[in-house]
């Protein structure tokens, strides 16, 4: 039956619009088009694309939506132009077919969102190829999410500050009847697993906080519950204790804000084509960004702590039609860095020196503690956004605030940035109170003892190189690359490597703040590989930094005595 479903050849070849970096008219290798696997009257899941993308990887077979922007980011370092306007043209095919991007391609996600990336990769993309073209088209439909975004997922608040002022803002929001599709038995379980059956009120509350927590990317974290740092040890009684429909995450409003803030340039860009009201539709976001970068301030910047955090609402005033009021969230989280990445700084911190570097001391103290990459959180709950998992996306966020310090803030030296502590709090937990390391602190570095004359670029290249460390180990490791091998991998092509055929190695998903040379574990299933923002980021720092980088180098030893006896390996980046 199934097999019936599919044709054994095709010559339906499903055409590509041309763009930069495309292959030339007329050609018919699988770059150019790619059959129709599936035949019209038989019934799937699958969100039919017209134009190819690139998978995540393992269970993940479909084009994810906030996956993709940082597999576009790798894709324009490596130049594959093509690849990443495809990637936007299947987004705005959903954009006009559902007035938004569902979280992934099967119409079971079409009731939930991800992170709004959209406009940034069409930023991105006209940025690194000049292709302006795509904008008459895909400036609409960017305009066309944000208003879904605004009117599904929109909410008023009074600022904490000043009663009579009043914010909208955004906050993850999904309303589900059922479990999710794709987590059915979890999300059962989790409602009716209990001493007493669960009201439908109850029932509903719950599929709807999980459906929503899947929105977020973050699905789970201690982030999103209830008194996060007394969990419970049973993991079901962890996932009833998600409320993040009672967040308002300081990540989501800096995304949405340099939305706008982007969307203003293309305007600019587009002045010359034929919208005769581009200033009108640039000065309108900007304003809207504005609005955005004020609330975002207001709500989310903890002046003591020098940290943006969450926001949580007051349980108390949840009455329909009221205007809510709440209090900066008291978790430390990847997050953090989100609104540095997006441009917003408080005046506090980009005119004072000292000010920046006790912003980002938390990281320092992180990167000393630890000798992976930057943990999701510094709870230890066994949800997989939680420590000691350490997310590529999260990594790229941290890199992109680095980046954006202003030269003259971030020229002190490193040993003048080791003096300066981190504001109480500032982790949500006191430095002593963090998880224990999980063993002896292999290849961490002691970032005092740097020679640096820029506390900014030390920071910089350290958390580059503990992604791209991280990355290469577990690749290597699960490999089991000989030391002969190196140089064919590097240098020559891998296609005719009989043994990288053979042990091709893994990236995964998620990475380890504890070891270089373990991956990220927990959550809902196993571990995956491919995978794709894994090898974006990747690509992404070794076109941006690659040159400022060291040669990655995998511990002799691990903590992990399965891994005993691999070989030391080294990794040539050519620039």
């Amino acid at each position: 039956m199934i097999q019936n479903c599919f044709h054994e050849k095709s010559g339906d070849q499903a055409q590509l619009l041309p763009g930069p970096g495309s292959p030339p008219s007329g050609a018919t290798t699988e770059a150019a088009g790619y059959p129709r696997l599936t035949k019209e009257q038989c019934a799937t899941s699958i969100i039919r694309l017209e134009h190819p993308f690139v998978i995540a990887g393992g269970r993940f077979r479909e084009q994810y939506y906030w996956d993709s922007f940082f597999v576009v980011e790798g894709l324009l370092a490596a130049n594959m132009t093509y690849l990443a306007r495809t990637t936007l043209l299947n987004f705005m095919d959903q954009i006009r077919s559902y007035g938004f991007i569902p979280n992934g391609g099967r119409k079971y996600y079409l009731n939930r969102s991800q992170p709004p990336l959209f406009t940034h990769m069409l930023h991105a993309y006209v940025h690194n190829t000049n292709d302006t073209g795509v904008l008459h088209g895909a400036l609409p439909l960017a305009e066309k999410e944000l208003r879904w975004w605004a009117e599904n997922r929109g909410i008023t608040l009074k600022s904490p500050s000043d009663p009579a002022v009043t914010h909208f803002v955004y906050h993850y929001n999904v309303n589900a009847d059922g479990p999710r599709p794709e987590s059915y038995a979890e999300d059962w379980m989790t409602a009716w697993c209990n001493e007493r059956p669960p009201t439908r009120d109850e029932e509903s509350r719950v599929y709807s906080e999980l459906a929503s927590g899947a929105e977020s990317g973050w699905d789970y974290s201690a982030r999103w519950m209830s008194d996060p740092y007394n969990l419970p040890e049973d993991h079901i009684e962890q996932m009833r204790r998600v409320q993040i429909r009672e967040i308002i995450p300081v990540d989501l409003n800096s995304i949405l804000y340099r939305c706008h803030a982007l969307i203003a340039e293309l305007y600019e860009r587009a002045v010359d084509d034929e919208s005769p009201y581009a200033w009108q539709h640039k000065q309108r976001h900007e304003f809207a960004a504005s609005l955005l970068k004020t609330a975002v301030l207001d709500l989310h910047w903890d002046e003591a702590r020098t940290g943006f955090y969450d926001f949580e609402l007051d349980p108390h005033d949840s009455s329909s039609g009221k205007v809510r009021t709440g209090r900066v969230r008291n978790v430390w989280s990847g997050a953090t860095f989100a609104p540095f990445w997006s441009g917003i700084w408080p005046e506090s911190v980009k005119t004072s020196q000292l000010r920046m570097m006790e912003a980002f001391a938390g990281m320092r103290d992180l990167l000393k503690r630890y000798e992976g990459p930057l943990p999701a959180t510094v709870i230890k709950s066994g949800q997989q956004w939680d420590f000691p998992n350490a997310w590529p996306p999260l990594q790229y966020m941290a890199i992109k605030a680095l980046q954006n310090i202003p030269y003259n803030l971030g020229t002190s030296d490193t040993s003048k940035f080791a003096k300066i502590d981190a504001p109480q709090g500032q982790l949500g937990v006191e430095y002593n109170q963090l998880p224990a390391m999980d063993g002896e602190n292999i290849t961490g570095r002691e970032l005092d003892d740097m020679t640096s004359s820029s506390w900014r670029n030390a920071m910089l290249k350290e958390l580059a190189m503990r992604y791209m460390t991280s990355a290469f180990c577990n690749w290597n490791i699960t490999g089991r690359l000989r030391d002969d091998e190196v140089e064919s991998i590097v240098q020559g092509d891998p296609h005719e490597d009989a043994w990288l055929n053979h042990f091709p190695g893994a990236m995964f998903e998620k990475l380890n703040a504890w070891d270089v040379t373990r991956s990220g574990h927990g959550g809902e299933y196993e571990i995956q590989t491919g995978f794709g923002w894994t090898n974006g980021v990747a690509i992404w720092i070794a076109h941006v930094l690659g040159t400022k980088l060291d040669n990655p180098i995998c511990p002799v030893s691990s903590p992990d005595p399965n891994l005993q006896s691999l070989p030391r390996i080294e990794l040539v980046i050519q620039s």
